[in-house]
């Protein structure tokens, strides 16, 4: 019974590592979601659609059988749709921070 747990160990930890960035990819997609709602007004129309393909791309691979994936394919994933969100809210915000500058000038 030993031997075949410390047979399988190998292979329960790469199942482990695998549900971890599933579990870590899942986090991504809802909080981008939820970050692209509460600003869609002040999104950029293309680079939002962007982000929402890879996020779709992202939810594919979430989906996919445990056995058929690697930790890097997701984390390579997470990196893209995090890069791409973040270039997105730094227009964001450096637009809010233009408008709040034209504003304390007017006054």
């Amino acid at each position: 019974m030993i031997l075949e747990a410390e047979k399988h160990a190998e292979s329960d930890k790469k199942k482990k590592d695998v549900i971890e960035i599933v579990n870590n990819a899942q986090t991504v997609i809802a909080d981008t979601e939820k970050a692209m709602n509460d600003f869609k007004d002040q999104l950029d129309a293309t680079e939002s659609e962007k982000i929402k393909g890879l996020l779709e791309e992202l939810k594919g691979l979430c989906a996919q059988d445990i056995d058929s994936l690697t930790v890097e394919q997701v984390k390579g994933k997470i990196d893209e749709v995090q890069q791409a969100s973040l270039k997105l809210f730094e227009l964001v915000y450096k637009n809010k921070s233009n408008e709040n500058n034209n504003n304390n000038q007017q006054q």
